[in-house]
């Protein structure tokens, strides 16, 4: 369920960059480490918090300039705060999906003592979202094969598309066949099914065929 690929800063990181890195990639909340090590979690929230007019009153009202020296020198180490929830890579979702409820952050994945990924409730979603599009691709399937074969299959099949599409942002149908040893024909249905649970865009060029792109 977690994402390898994600938003995270330094402790040292300006607050101007984090500003910027939560406005440009839509995050609302990102982990901050100290060179490798984890120190917690950063948020916009937690960018309200700090510069509350309760601590600010007098520099707030009456549309006064902002107080530029105290947001110049202000890092993500200053924000950072401890994560209200933490998951083990290897614990099964019966254990991990409890500690995501009312987390409203990014969720770091911990493992060997490290970060190696987060989830956020984009990636929970997209989750069920998969196991729709599974079950929907399963019973469009053959009816020959067993059903733990053919529902095996699909859950790879459309794992492997989707993971292909995240780490592109666009890809042609041709390419993701030939990449995954697939038909054309079979990609695009998967395509379809991936579109309708929401999980991919899908377009048709008239070079390129059906194109796939990351939402």
């Amino acid at each position: 369920m977690m994402r390898r690929d994600f938003v995270s800063f330094q402790s040292d990181d300006s607050l101007q960059h984090v500003a910027t890195v939560f406005a440009k990639q839509h995050f609302r909340s990102a982990p901050v480490f100290e060179g490798k090590e984890l120190s917690g979690i950063v948020s916009v929230s937690d960018l309200v918090r700090y510069f509350s007019p309760k601590k600010f009153a007098i520099l707030w009202k009456g549309n006064k300039q902002a107080p530029m020296n105290e947001l110049k020198k202000t890092t993500a180490g200053h924000l950072v705060r401890k994560p209200e929830a933490v998951l083990q890579a290897g614990w099964e979702l019966s254990d991990a999906l409890p500690r995501l409820v009312k987390n409203a952050d990014c969720v770091p994945v911990m493992e060997g003592g490290r970060c190696v990924g987060i989830v956020t409730g984009v990636d929970v979603a997209q989750f069920f979202l998969k196991e729709f599009a599974r079950e929907e691709y399963a019973k469009e399937t053959v009816k020959e094969e067993a059903e733990e074969e053919t529902g095996m299959r699909a859950g790879t099949e459309i794992d492997e598309i989707y993971r292909i599409v995240r780490r592109e942002n666009e890809v042609q149908a041709a390419k993701i066949a030939q990449e995954l040893g697939l038909t054309i024909g079979t990609v695009e249905r998967l395509a379809d099914i991936l579109k309708r649970h929401h999980l991919v865009d899908v377009k048709y060029s008239f070079f390129k065929g059906v194109v796939l792109r990351r939402i």
